[in-house]
């Protein structure tokens, strides 16, 4: 959780150059493609070849940029409805967005729950791998719903 942390501090900067010259809509396109991808390799460790603690830390790597580009842009982009929205709303919009920020986090860990059910022990893991197949075909709905 560190390591992902300081990734994602460190591609801060980083996000902020891409949104300025990409546009933010297309910075947020690539961080749920790049979620969806590590999603789905979180749903595969143990089964590829290597060591497992290498892959975990690729995929650490390979998150640090969607997670940053996840946490600062969409913020982003409702300041900026808000701001042309205008009227003294901007309150609002924040209180609606984080209304929804805790469904989706309810939701989450509910399903993280209930497909635990179908296993979290090694050997008897499918319940933990469909939660990495989950989380990529909701990035890929939210790709294609943004």
């Amino acid at each position: 959780m560190a390591t992902m942390v300081f990734g994602s501090l460190v591609f801060f900067p980083v996000v902020r150059s891409l949104s300025v010259r990409m546009g933010k809509k297309k910075v947020v396109l690539w961080a749920f493609a790049g979620m969806s991808i590590v999603f789905l390799l979180l749903s595969q460790l143990g089964n590829m070849p290597g060591s497992p603690e290498v892959w975990l830390y690729a995929v650490v790597g390979i998150a640090a940029f969607p997670v940053a580009a996840l946490g600062i842009i969409p913020t982003a982009i409702l300041a900026d409805i808000a701001t042309a929205e205008g009227h003294g709303n901007e309150g609002l919009f924040f209180a609606v967005k984080y209304f929804f920020v805790k469904i989706g986090q309810t939701i989450g860990i509910g399903t993280f729950a209930f497909l635990t059910i179908y296993g979290v022990d090694p050997g008897n893991d499918w319940g933990l791998r469909l939660n990495g197949l989950v989380g990529t075909s909701l990035c890929i709905l939210a790709f294609f719903i943004f």
